[in-house]
């Protein structure tokens, strides 16, 4: 299964190419978050960036205060991946209603891409039967399970569930899963999806903490959290962090 890191600049991946020259970084552009950056990223020449793929925008678009219909269209990503979308791996289907209404909305702008000649991955977030037989009977190679917003408001309402029965019946038909916003070993580890995405790996620092695979963990999900504080009131005694982590010596599952 391919990771794919978002919220990722061009300091970051380059700094991951340093420490890991050896490694690449799958990565996850949007088109909601233009930057200058866009075009070295696209060009790829960092070299440690591996498949390279572009979201919509629309997240963005709904969560984002400082983008807006007229940052993000459905005809002005059309104009881009008509122009850049070569550059990328894949790219996503216009995808402006996140609601369990928003099926022939989503279908309607995909179908439209399709007779624009384009080729972009359809975004469920219906998760019905309905939608799902239609991507699959449309013999589309991928498809990708986004968020699932509750209707006249910004809550998210994507259960475990939902995401396992989907992502089986589409794998079941022989169709690439991607998977939006999740990446924890708990959400992701027990599914046969093909990739996903994530912003923790670029956003928990935010929070005071990063991830860390502990090989020396018991149990199948190894990881850990590493926290950092600024001074001795931060501290906290259930807590692992930098500088005074020790790792077990043990092994098994």
């Amino acid at each position: 299964m391919k990771l794919y890191l978002s919220s990722f600049n061009l300091v970051m991946l380059k700094m991951l190419g340093e420490i890991h020259p050896d490694k690449v970084a799958n990565t996850l552009r949007s088109y909601g978050v233009p930057s200058n950056q866009d075009w070295h990223i696209m060009n790829r020449k960092q070299g440690n960036i591996g498949s390279l793929i572009l979201d919509c925008g629309t997240f963005s678009l709904h969560f984002a205060e400082s983008v807006d219909d007229e940052k993000v269209s459905f005809e002005g990503y059309k104009r881009y991946i008509e122009k850049f979308g070569k550059y990328y791996d894949f790219y996503f289907s216009f995808d402006r209603d996140f609601t369990v209404d928003g099926y022939e909305e989503n279908r309607e702008n995909y179908l439209q891409l399709k007779k624009a000649g384009l080729n972009p991955v359809p975004v469920l977030h219906a998760y019905s039967n309905e939608e799902i037989n239609f991507y699959i009977n449309e013999k589309c190679e991928y498809v990708a399970l986004g968020s699932i917003m509750q209707k006249g408001s910004s809550k998210m309402d994507r259960k475990q569930k939902d995401i396992d029965k989907a992502t089986m019946k589409l794998a079941n038909a022989g169709v690439k899963v991607h998977l939006f916003g999740a990446s924890s070993y708990k959400a992701i580890a027990h599914l046969p999806l093909y990739s996903c995405d994530s912003s923790s790996w670029a956003q928990n620092n935010k929070f005071g903490f990063i991830l860390f695979w502990n090989e020396k963990k018991k149990g199948e999900d190894k990881t850990d959290r590493i926290f950092f504080y600024d001074n001795d009131a931060d501290h906290s005694k259930d807590r692992m962090y930098y500088g005074e982590v020790h790792i077990p010596e043990q092994s098994g599952h």
